[in-house]
């Protein structure tokens, strides 16, 4: 694996440029909300005064009477998450290819059809990749629960409080691994077309040789993140005093309709104007991922099936000419 050295101004450099790149590309705008990759967890813990006033044969009653219209909520639901991963499968690697091709050809365009286009072949792969990272988050779930339960078992506090930190500390670490390879490994199958495990060892042969450009790699997406967040609270600032200044400039002459229209507006352009910045801030980590892999790769990526062609017809020429030598 090749090492390189780069400064903080080549980073610097080239976030600038695709930030520019992405800002003229509206295109592609749409694909960006789409770019999120693997699981999230939320575990949220409920206070006994949350509790409080909870009617156990009232939720029974309510469920018994709607259960069918609760059934198809759930479906509909279940339904509408599944479509929304395999749109994200599909935005993820057209849009990873439709940027390399950028990248490599500057004059190259980028259409909102394309993206869709070449995503599509490699839907499979993409959501085996998050299969495959999920039931590994589930499996590892689920021995930490059953060792846990083992622990608790022996009604020992001493292995209890250690059968936790350890349990904690590895499935942390073992997390973080799958978070920090997972992008390059997906970036890796759509550019190079390997397969899932020779993806995550190319993925760790990077970071593991290249470590320092690697944290040089992480503090320019934070700085991504910050200025992102920065100009989503601009604009939670900039609506929350537009709409406070017409609802007391309106509170002497008394509210109608057109004051509750005026709210859902402002609220939608507010709603709208988040979306888009969250998809030009995914946008833009997307393509200084892959800027950063095709660097540690020192050049272009080709896809496996090419190079073996390639290399093979080498080796016939080369036959070819000893043999009329």
């Amino acid at each position: 694996m090749k090492k390189i050295i780069l400064k903080f101004e080549d980073y610097y450099k080239f976030a600038r440029e695709s930030f520019l790149m992405i800002w003229q590309n509206k295109a592609v705008w749409f694909w960006g909300l789409f770019l999120f990759s693997g699981a999230s967890f939320n575990f949220r813990q409920q206070n006994e005064q949350e509790m409080n006033g909870f009617d156990k044969e009232v939720v029974i009653d309510f469920f018994t009477k709607n259960w069918l219209f609760i059934t198809i909520g759930v479906l509909v639901w279940l339904i509408f998450c599944v479509a929304i991963w395999l749109i994200s499968a599909v935005a993820r690697a057209g849009v990873i290819k439709e940027f390399d091709n950028k990248q490599n050809k500057k004059g190259y365009k980028l259409a909102f059809k394309k993206v869709w286009e070449v995503g599509k072949k490699y839907l499979k792969k993409i959501v085996l990749l998050d299969l495959a990272v999920s039931g590994a988050v589930l499996v590892i779930l689920l021995i930490d629960a059953l060792l846990g339960f083992l622990a608790v078992l022996t009604g020992e506090t001493a292995i209890i409080i250690l059968t936790i930190i350890i349990l904690g500390l590895g499935s942390l670490l073992i997390f973080l691994f799958l978070a920090v390879l997972k992008p390059f490994a997906l970036i890796k199958i759509v550019l190079s077309n390997v397969n899932m495990r020779n993806a995550f060892e190319h993925s760790w042969g990077m970071v593991k040789y290249n470590w320092k450009e690697f944290f040089k790699l992480i503090l320019t997406l934070i700085v991504v993140g910050i200025v992102s967040g920065i100009a989503i609270l601009l604009l939670a600032i900039i609506g929350t005093i537009l709409i406070g200044l017409f609802w007391a400039i309106t509170n002497s002459i008394g509210r109608n309709m057109f004051v509750s229209f005026f709210a859902i507006l402002v609220g939608a352009i507010m709603l709208f104007v988040f979306f888009v910045i969250q998809a030009i801030s995914n946008l833009w980590k997307m393509d200084i991922l892959i800027w950063w892999v095709k660097k540690v790769k020192g050049g272009k990526i080709e896809e496996v099936k090419k190079v073996v062609k390639r290399k093979k017809a080498a080796r016939g020429k080369t036959t070819m000419v000893g043999a009329e030598a």
